[in-house]
């Protein structure tokens, strides 16, 4: 005698994450005067906000201490918050001769009052940097920042119909089939 196949009503929710995306430029000019400020001595961006929290990059010329070689970068998150703050990150140079963006360091970071920027002393060696992403005394820096602000999860919501091993589920919000069903039993 075969087993009969027990059927079961499927449920289904889904979880979507919130976030907030900028892309902020920052232009150095007068490249030359800028070099040899001195190690862990840095130029800033303007703040700019994104979900809600304002933001900065620190550039340091000669590198932070024991990267002396490099120049270091860092994202600084401005205000003293109680809250983590997650966020993806993708530092780009622009490459003068073709006017595209390369991405040198890309990362996930939470922030949080005991950790209030990221560290970054290695970004890239000067040599390299002023080789490929300095022309004419100037150089771009891109930040894409994106702040992830929570996930909603939608109501859990019932597929209208049994499921048994081996059936595909119907996914919430996806009606098309169910239509073409209706229309072609008619």
């Amino acid at each position: 005698m075969a087993a009969s196949k027990e059927s079961t009503t499927t449920t289904a929710s889904r979880c979507t994450p919130k976030t907030a995306q900028v892309k902020h430029i920052f232009e150095g000019t007068g490249y030359r005067l800028l070099k040899g400020i001195g190690v862990c001595e840095s130029i800033v961006s303007a703040p700019f906000t994104v979900g809600g929290y304002d933001w900065y990059i620190r550039y340091c010329p000669d590198g932070d201490d024991g990267y002396e070689d490099y120049a270091s970068i860092f994202l600084v998150l401005m205000i003293e918050t109680t809250t983590k703050v997650r966020v993806l990150y993708d530092f780009r140079l622009l490459i003068p001769d073709t006017g595209v963006s390369s991405s040198v360091r890309a990362a996930s970071y939470m922030f949080s009052v005991e950790c209030p920027t990221t560290a970054t002393a290695d970004f890239m060696k000067r040599s390299e940097l002023e080789a490929s992403f300095v022309r004419d005394v100037r150089f771009v820096i891109e930040c894409d920042l994106t702040v992830i602000l929570g996930a909603s999860v939608s109501k859990s919501v019932s597929t209208g119909r049994p499921y048994a091993d081996g059936e595909a589920v119907d996914r919430p919000g996806s009606k098309l089939r169910a239509a073409l069903v209706m229309v072609f039993r008619t």
